[in-house]
């Protein structure tokens, strides 16, 4: 885990001097005012950068019928498929994606999960 954190710290710092990047507070369909978002620009694929709290739902965007979502963890971090609702269970990291009808990327997720 502390080398997966250590990865996505380098690739924050990395990609933070190609693209646009800006951190906010997030206000997502499952609201968790715990959580802070980083986002950034490179080429077509947005991605973004979600510490979330371990307990707390919240939601990948974009939303919708026409998007599936799907999780990569080492963690107790899950996404319900359907709907892109992230909840952790334990600390950790994860990267989520959002995928359209033909399986083409629209977004990428680099989430931690904190107490």
């Amino acid at each position: 885990m502390k080398k997966f954190v250590g990865i996505a710290l380098a690739a924050t710092i990395g990609i933070g001097g190609l693209g646009t990047f800006a951190t906010t507070k997030t206000h997502a369909a499952v609201n968790n005012p715990e959580s802070t978002k980083s986002v950034y620009q490179v080429s077509d694929v947005q991605g973004e950068f979600m510490h979330i709290k371990v307990g707390k739902p919240w939601s990948m965007t974009p939303s919708g019928n026409q998007y599936k979502y799907v999780l990569f963890s080492e963690n107790e971090i899950y996404v319900n498929p359907k709907t892109g609702v992230v909840t952790a269970y334990e600390e950790g990291a994860a990267e989520g994606r959002v995928l359209d009808k033909n399986g083409n990327v629209i977004a990428i997720w680099y989430i931690t999960a904190f107490k």
